[in-house]
């Protein structure tokens, strides 16, 4: 499980991890009280990050933008360019799985 690096050397060090040519996963826990009904699901997508080289991962965490970022990276940002492919909800690696969301509140509402 990776946090938010806190500095550099963080950042590099995940971000290696994650560029070593095997995909990860981003789950993201929902929960919903309404009216006593007590909803919950966990949303899964498998990102396919391209190795890249050392030089690379510098030149990526130099920018900034994997501080303060789960998993040391903005799949919106800079990092789209080193992400081959994803299987499940963009949204979900931005950070809330909108669609699924949407789909639990309106079953849960309507």
């Amino acid at each position: 499980m990776f946090g938010k690096p806190n500095c550099e050397s963080e950042a590099v060090d995940i971000i290696r991890r994650l560029t070593s040519g095997k995909p990860h996963h981003v789950y993201t826990g929902v929960v919903f009280l309404y009216r006593g009904t007590l909803v919950t699901f966990t949303e899964t997508t498998k990102v396919f990050m391209e190795q890249l080289t050392e030089e690379e991962i510098l030149a990526y965490v130099k920018t900034g933008e994997p501080i303060g970022k789960a998993g040391a990276y903005a799949i919106q940002g800079l990092a789209a360019s080193f992400i081959s492919k994803i299987e499940g909800d963009y949204n979900n690696v931005v950070g809330l799985p909108l669609y699924r969301i949407t789909f639990e509140l309106k079953k849960l509402l309507l």
